[in-house]
């Protein structure tokens, strides 16, 4: 397991030597039409007080084809995920309750494509 990217709002940083493969000291070959087959993305954040959605990721790319992914905080509680490949669209909304304890918010999204 390794990680790719992080980002605390004003920093930001990328390491290829994440996408390695499982085999110890494999060559790293990023290319533009590379496939993570398998993943995690986790976004950890205070949620924003103001009534308007809240971008907390957002990727989208044309080339070698077309397609996006968004996470979004919504007003009074609430996420939606939005990704799209091709023709395809596939959302979802999770709700969130505040409970009024903490403004601190971890969501975690995991893919396995081959699985």
């Amino acid at each position: 397991m390794g990680w790719i990217g992080s980002s605390d709002g004003q920093e930001n940083r990328f390491d290829p030597a994440g996408l390695r493969p499982d085999t110890p000291n494999a060559p790293i070959h990023v290319t533009p039409s590379m496939l993570l087959p398998k993943g995690t993305v986790m976004a950890e954040t205070r949620l924003s007080p103001d009534g308007r959605p809240q971008t907390l990721l957002a990727f989208q790319r044309n080339y070698p084809w077309a397609c996006s992914f968004s996470i979004q905080a919504l007003p009074g509680g609430g996420f939606i995920l939005i990704e799209s490949q091709g023709d395809g669209i596939r959302h979802a909304t999770i709700p969130h309750e505040p409970d009024g304890r903490m403004d601190l918010v971890r969501l975690t999204y995991s893919w396995d494509a081959p699985r």
